[in-house]
């Protein structure tokens, strides 16, 4: 979309495509209700073992990035991924925060065909905590190359996963 409006417009541009953006005041409801679970000492439930890998960007990470791309003459219609030095298995993501929160919670990982069975019926619902086009692929890997940003930009991510949610889950306790 924005290179049929851009490209007929002649206005140049450039794409930023973090992964997931976690951090401080992010509202991502799937996170979000993690995070609350953990706070609450509940179970942290996955889809699938939680072995699947998961690339976030850190908030902090996202606006560096912004930054940088201000201040390249970048050719117009590049496009950059941004996320985190690594991706993480997701059931590592969620034990590292239980960790930090110092939580009773513990992870539990859901049969896959019978989670996405369950979310697609909540979905049609109104009730899912993760968005219709993301269940089907709620146990597979998302990685993301972000090769290019760090050789054009210079771009190097400064926070892990595991920080950037950790920051979430501070801020999200402070304001609860």
């Amino acid at each position: 979309m924005v290179r049929d409006i851009c490209g007929k417009a002649a206005i140049p541009y450039v794409i930023i495509r973090p992964s997931a953006v976690v951090g401080p005041s992010v509202n991502i409801p799937l996170v979000n209700a993690w995070l609350r679970r953990v706070a609450k000492g509940k179970t942290v439930f996955m889809v699938g073992d939680g072995t699947n890998l998961m690339h976030l960007t850190g908030l902090k990470d996202l606006v560096r990035a912004l930054c940088l791309v201000g201040l390249e003459a970048l050719g117009d219609g590049d496009v950059f991924n941004i996320a985190s030095s690594r991706p993480d298995p997701i059931k590592e993501l969620a034990e590292g925060v239980i960790a930090h929160a110092k939580s009773r919670s513990r992870c539990c990982g859901l049969p896959s065909p019978l989670a996405k069975s369950a979310l697609t019926i909540l979905a049609f619902l109104g009730l899912s905590p993760i968005e219709r086009e993301y269940i089907s692929r709620s146990d597979q890997d998302f990685v993301l190359d972000i090769s290019k940003a760090k050789r054009v930009l210079g771009f190097e991510p400064m926070t892990t996963n595991i920080e950037s949610l950790c920051e979430a889950y501070d801020h999200l306790v402070a304001t609860l």
